[in-house]
């Protein structure tokens, strides 16, 4: 029963010691990466701040767009008064 097995060829000591050092050195950086990682909850808060500040910043943008608009047309008024009095109401 023996003969009708493959053959595997074994391998010596020195060959599964290095591939074991090999082994813990990627599980070493594997750790050293995933340590380094951020959170998803650390990423979800980052992000919800961030959306804030750019609604925020909408918001904001927004309101000085208005209030340029609102200036822009008192000095078209201004300028209608004084160079054309007779327009006036």
């Amino acid at each position: 029963m023996l003969a009708n097995q493959p053959c595997i060829p074994l391998r010596d000591e020195g060959e599964w010691r290095h591939e074991l050092t090999d082994l813990r050195r990627e599980v070493a950086q594997m750790r050293s990466v995933i340590k380094d990682a951020a959170s998803v909850e650390a990423l979800m808060q980052e992000r919800s701040g961030r959306e804030l500040g750019e609604n925020s910043i909408r918001h904001l943008s927004a309101q000085i767009e208005e209030t340029l608009l609102v200036r822009l047309q008192l000095c078209v008024q201004t300028t209608r008064t004084s160079v054309h009095p007779s327009l006036n109401p």
